[in-house]
């Protein structure tokens, strides 16, 4: 095998071990996130019928509904490891 080859070879294997990672990585990153949010709805659905078997929400009740809001929006919006929503929106130029 020449030089010029191993180099090749060298490269292809660099460049799918790349894929093959970022592959790995996005997909449990997307995984996990479906955990995060199915682990949210399913939380807010069981404390939403216990508010409604009680009968009555109190203050804090209705602070722990929008805690679970505002971690749906958050699973949700989030779309990459490496992106920032917020720092490439024009408000913050």
């Amino acid at each position: 095998m020449t030089v010029q080859e191993t180099s090749a070879l060298h490269k292809r294997m660099n460049r799918l071990s790349e894929l093959m990672g970022t592959l790995l990585v996005d997909g449990f990153h997307y995984l996990a996130l479906f955990a995060i949010g199915a682990a949210v709805v399913w939380s807010a659905v069981h404390a939403f019928i216990g508010m409604a078997a009680k009968g009555s929400a109190g203050i804090d009740d209705i602070l722990l509904l929008f805690i679970y809001s505002s971690s749906a929006q958050w699973s949700g919006s989030t779309s990459r490891p490496t992106t920032c929503r917020f720092a490439s929106s024009s408000m913050w130029r």
